[in-house]
């Protein structure tokens, strides 16, 4: 009886090392994604029993096109070790400009699309490109925004099995602590303005389009104000390369009058599934009445904020 018991115990303990050591990164579980054939799956589906290498990026992020061949090189040099993963922002993006990038650089590994924003949240993205690291027990051994040979050796030693002593890296939990808390002056409908303070000048050369809509629908905003200051108003900015220095700079810039908040864990932009900058909504009883994302008429919108 004593035999078969120890006999049991030792088996179940080799069970459960065998699920340690195989199983794949469980930070990526059940993280949805798109592909660019528009289909619907999960991280882990992608990645599973070895190592990865998630690099976040976005078409009109020029760091990023600069890191790809980089990216590319190691695919090439890891890939029977390590599952190296693209993953678009999906924010002013669209499925031409990720093939485009696609075949400028050669790209192989698997290309998704983060259309939720959970992995923005769950990595706390504040900037474009980032580079992740992640063992096989799930833990995240390596961050950074540049290429370096602190990322070069650590690849080195994910391909080999020797990255058990590399220390886990904490990222700030976005699901903790207060939600962003917008002001109300009255209890008529809230009107939030969706933009970025940098769209305006860092895309005047890759998405020229863009820049002017930036620029011309923050003008439209503070217009829109003047006449509809009875509405509760709010700007949201991305978080992205955004502190409250840049927030002054910015409000400064155009003479906003409204409260203009950084949306720091991501929360509203998530929320309003908003990936596209800038977007208009107006929201009554927590419920959205009405989404723009084109500035191009003011008497059009301006009619249609008259009707709250």
């Amino acid at each position: 009886m004593i035999r078969r018991t120890i006999y049991l115990l030792v088996i179940l303990k080799l069970q459960l090392w065998s699920v340690i050591v195989h199983s794949e990164p469980t930070i990526l579980h059940g993280i949805p994604v798109k592909t660019t054939t528009n289909q619907l799956i999960t991280l882990d589906k992608i990645s599973t029993n070895r190592p990865v290498y998630l690099k976040i990026w976005a078409s009109w992020c020029q760091p990023c096109r600069k890191q790809m061949p980089h990216f590319q090189k190691n695919h090439e040099k890891y890939a029977k070790n390590i599952d190296f993963i693209a993953i678009n922002l999906g924010i002013n993006e669209s499925i031409d400009a990720i093939t485009d990038m696609q075949q400028a650089f050669s790209l192989t590994m698997p290309i998704v699309i983060d259309h939720t924003g959970q992995l923005a949240r769950l990595f706390d993205l504040k900037g474009t490109p980032l580079n992740i690291l992640i063992d096989k027990e799930g833990n995240i051994i390596h961050r950074s925004h540049e290429i370096s040979k602190i990322l070069d050796n650590t690849l080195m030693r994910l391909s080999e099995n020797i990255a058990h002593d590399l220390p886990a890296i904490k990222i700030a939990d976005n699901n903790k602590n207060n939600s962003l808390n917008i002001h109300k002056k009255t209890d008529k409908p809230t009107v939030l303005f969706f933009t970025s303070t940098w769209c305006g000048w860092y895309l005047e050369k890759s998405r020229p389009k863009m820049s002017v809509n930036c620029i011309k629908s923050q003008n439209t905003m503070n217009e829109l104000y003047k006449n509809n200051a009875d509405l509760n108003w709010a700007g949201i900015l991305s978080r992205l390369w955004t502190t409250e220095k840049e927030l002054i700079e910015y409000q400064e810039k155009y003479q906003i009058k409204y409260p203009l908040y950084i949306d720091e864990k991501n929360e509203l932009f998530t929320r309003y599934k908003i990936k596209k900058f800038p977007t208009l909504i107006v929201l009554k009883n927590a419920d959205i009445q009405l989404k723009l994302e084109n500035f191009s008429d003011l008497k059009s919108i301006s009619e249609k904020l008259s009707r709250f």
